[in-house]
């Protein structure tokens, strides 16, 4: 009998393990509020705190939008009062950036923000070279407090205007 447990108890977390991997990299709509439906860039996931995801979960603690760099233009050229967050090194913000792009590290986003007094609700634009430090970012900015953070993944996929110096 305690064989059996073992063996269903592996086969459980394994089936878990499977779904969870599945999911993570399912490219699924999400949907925020009062915002059209965005496609979540592979390998980044996020869902409104409370909402449902395209997989029908419910997602649990603060979070951010995820937005392909087609829509963060259409925004950006749209609307005002945000901040565009370009979150990679200062080394590599010089290299080039996109216009009107201000150089935050990932490292230290959280503490920069309260140190400069951005409102917790503040829109806020952030990319990085590929994606992946800008979702760290998002990430902690999150839970924080901040609720206006939109992540648009990596400069790499802009194919839009860049400052180079």
């Amino acid at each position: 009998m305690k064989h059996v447990m073992t063996v269903m108890l592996v086969l459980l977390v394994t089936a878990a393990f499977l779904t969870g991997c599945a999911l993570a990299n399912d490219p699924a709509p999400t949907t925020t509020s009062g915002s059209s439906v965005a496609t979540t860039p592979p390998g980044t996931t996020s869902a409104p705190t409370g909402e449902t995801t395209a997989a029908g979960t419910t997602a649990a603690g603060p979070a951010w939008e995820t937005i392909w760099a087609e829509e963060a233009k259409r925004r950006l050229d749209t609307e005002s009062g945000y901040l565009l967050v370009d979150v990679r090194t200062p080394e590599e913000y010089a290299s080039g950036y996109i216009p009107g792009a201000e150089n935050i590290e990932y490292t230290g986003i959280v503490d920069a923000f309260e140190a400069r007094g951005i409102p917790k609700d503040q829109a806020v634009y952030l990319y990085c070279r590929s994606g992946n430090r800008s979702s760290i970012a998002a990430a902690a900015l999150a839970r924080a407090g901040y609720t206006g953070i939109v992540d648009f993944g990596g400069i790499i996929n802009w194919p839009y205007e860049t400052v180079k110096p």
